[in-house]
C-alpha cells in the first residue's frame, strides 16, 4: 500500500494483523502512516487461543472443560484452520512479537488488555463468558506516535 507519511490521525483494526505474515515491516509501515500524536489501536484473536495443538479444551470424565493445554506459545507460524468451509491461516505470535515491533518501530505502548465480557454478554453467554475468563479471546493494544518536539 502506498501512501502518504503523516497520513493518520489514528489506524483502527479489527481482528486483522493475526492474518498477516510479517508483523514487524507492517508496523514499521503504520508508523511512518501515523501523523505525530497519533494512536494505533488494533484487536488480534490472543495468542493463546493458537498456542494450542489440540485446539480444543481438555475434558474431564463428565465432559465438561477443565484445561486449556499450552503448547508452542513462543514458537511463530502459521496456524491453518477451516472456519465455514473456507480455509484460513491465522499467524500465530506471541504477545511480545507484537509489542517489540511496535516498539522498534518508535511507537509508545500504551496499552495491552485482554478484555472480559460486558454484563449484558455474562447475560446472554455465560459459557463463552466463562471460557473467555479462562482463556482470554481477544488481544487489544494502544500504540501511540510521539508529537514531534521540532527539535533535532
Amino acid at each position: 500500500m502506498d501512501l502518504s507519511p503523516a497520513s493518520f490521525d489514528c489506524i483502527l483494526s479489527v481482528r486483522v494483523f493475526h492474518y498477516l505474515e510479517h508483523f514487524p515491516d507492517l508496523a514499521s509501515r503504520l508508523y511512518q502512516w501515523l501523523a505525530p500524536g497519533g494512536s494505533l489501536i488494533f484487536s488480534v484473536e490472543h495468542p493463546l487461543k493458537y498456542a494450542n495443538s489440540r485446539g480444543d479444551w481438555i475434558v474431564d470424565a463428565e465432559g465438561n472443560a477443565s484445561a486449556w493445554p499450552i503448547d508452542s506459545y513462543l514458537k511463530p507460524g502459521p496456524r491453518p484452520e477451516e472456519r465455514m468451509g473456507v480455509h484460513l491461516v491465522k499467524w500465530h505470535r506471541p504477545i511480545s512479537a507484537y509489542i517489540t515491533p511496535l516498539i522498534e518501530a518508535g511507537f509508545l505502548i500504551k496499552a495491552v488488555m485482554e478484555p472480559d465480557f460486558t454484563d449484558e454478554g455474562w447475560r446472554d453467554q455465560p459459557a463463552a463468558a466463562e471460557g473467555n475468563r479462562r482463556r482470554p479471546n481477544i488481544l487489544v493494544i494502544r500504540a501511540d506516535k510521539e508529537m514531534s518536539t521540532g527539535t533535532a
